[in-house]
Formats: C-alpha cells, structure tokens, sequence
C-alpha cells in the first residue's frame, strides 16, 4: 500500500501537487515500518518527484533525508540514487560546488556497484555544470559520455530543465560540428573511461571546492 501511495507522485510534474499527499501517507506508512531502506528509497522517489516539479523547498529535505538514511544502513546500492538526485537538485538551484561533490561521489559508488543510471544522471548535472564555467567542449563530451551509458531512452524531467536551460543553448552555439565531435568523443567511451571522466572534471578543476 504504502509503495501505491509513493508511486501515486512519480506522474507528470504537474499532477504532483494533487498527487503530493499521497506521496506524504506513504512515507508516513514506511516510517512506521520501520524499513529504514525502503524509507531511503521513498524519500528519494517523493524528492525527485518534488524536484520534477520545481518544488524544491518540498524536495530539499527529503532528499536530504534520502542520503541521510542511505548513508545509516551502509546500503551501496541505495546511496547512489539519493547522492544523485540531490545533486541534480543542487545544480537545478545554481549550487555548483555542493553538486559537483555529488556527482563525484556518485560516480566513485558507481565505479564499485556497476550501476549505470546514476552514471548517466551525474554525467549529465556535470556537464550542465561545465556549460556554466564556459567549458563547452568538456559539456560535450559528458553530455556524450552520459547518452552512451543510459539504461533508458527517455530522460527525467530535472535533466530535461538542464538540457534546455543549459546544454541545448551551449550546442546551439557551437559551429563547424566543434559539439558532434566532441559529443562522439565521449559517447565512445567505456563505463570506466566516462566515470573517470567525470571524477576528473571535478577533481582536476577544483568544483567541489
């Protein structure tokens, strides 16, 4: 019932303020469970939902919670997911360095566990990120590196308000294919090469800090 309840704000994000109670009774129901993963897991589903949105003041803490609780239980798999989103929610709120030291982390678990999504999303908050610092070429090739290792075709809404925000305009600006290039670049590389990809993007260059 209670993951009912959850699934009730992963529609559109505008159905997510008539769906957010739902949402709301399903946490409340996981946390009287006692599951500490599965409340991990919730909060994070209810905080990227909110996020979706452009409810960041409804998404900041549970998302925050997410990772908290991720962190407790020691859960490899679970951590990943919370760092990410509230990474992306970081730099949806123009909070590079708090993101870039997400992303990073997200992409060191990753290296361990061999999960792909999070790869993906962190790539792609990276290379909004770099589009920021007028690196346009690292933009493209993380972009690429992000399109290469996506389990899915269809893309969240949180990146999609980054790509149009951020990273469409960067490639409309390119010329002379400088973005294909580049993009092919990083769209040829391994699941190891695009995480040390981004890790480095973030340590060489000082984002986190």
């Amino acid at each position: 019932i209670a993951s009912a309840l959850g699934a009730q704000v992963l529609g559109s994000p505008e159905s997510f303020r008539q769906t957010r109670q739902f949402g709301e009774q399903g946490l409340e129901m996981v946390r009287r469970s006692g599951d500490r993963i599965q409340l991990s897991i919730a909060l994070g589903n209810f905080g990227f939902a909110a996020m979706a949105a452009g409810d960041y003041a409804a998404a900041a803490p549970a998302l925050e919670e997410a990772v908290a609780i991720a962190e407790e239980v020691e859960d490899a798999r679970v951590l990943p997911f919370s760092t990410v989103n509230r990474g992306l929610l970081h730099v949806l709120q123009g909070a590079d360095r708090l993101a870039a030291r997400d992303f990073a982390r997200t992409l060191a678990l990753c290296r361990e566990s061999g999960q792909p999504l999070p790869v993906a999303e962190a790539l792609s908050g990276l290379a909004a990120i770099a589009v920021r610092r007028g690196e346009t070429d690292l933009a493209s090739r993380l972009s690429g590196a992000s399109d290469a290792h996506r389990l899915f075709e269809s893309v969240g809404e949180p990146e999609l308000q980054l790509r149009r925000q951020l990273i469409d305009p960067a490639r409309a600006r390119c010329t002379d294919g400088d973005w294909a290039r580049e993009w092919a670049a990083g769209n040829s590389l391994t699941f190891s090469q695009a995480i040390a990809l981004g890790i480095d993007a973030v340590t060489v260059r000082s984002w986190a800090t």
